[in-house]
């Protein structure tokens, strides 16, 4: 297991947002859901996760594909052993293209993060 570097994505979110379902949160309910003083990142719950934070969205996103006919996904995500978030990013062909354009025409210094960190299910 990677070390912890900084604070868990559910603690950099903001507050309330716009949407119609469950409007003025974006943190999930529950009495632990900011860390105690000298918090090192072990036995971050989930409660503790931004609803807006790369896991939560994945986790969405896992919930409607396979609620979802499997025919009606993209080829690139058919028939595949896709398991991780990195996994599913990179099998987007699509989005791997637009990402590279807007990254080497806009973004060219925008930091990228250690692919390691992006294995999560």
């Amino acid at each position: 297991m990677l070390p912890h570097i900084g604070p868990p994505c559910g603690l950099l979110c903001v507050p309330t947002h716009a949407a119609p379902v469950q409007p003025g949160v974006l943190l999930q309910p529950g009495p632990d859901r900011a860390p105690p003083p000298g918090y090192t990142g072990q036995g971050l719950t989930l409660r503790c996760r931004s609803l807006l934070c790369k896991a939560e969205l994945f986790q969405s996103f896992l919930s409607v594909v396979s609620a979802g006919d499997r025919s009606s996904l993209p080829d690139s995500l058919r028939g595949k052993e896709l398991r991780s978030y990195w996994d599913y990013k990179q099998a987007s062909h699509a989005y791997q293209q637009a990402w590279q354009q807007l990254r080497t025409q806009a973004f060219s210094l925008w930091p990228r993060s250690d692919r390691d960190l992006l294995g999560f299910r």
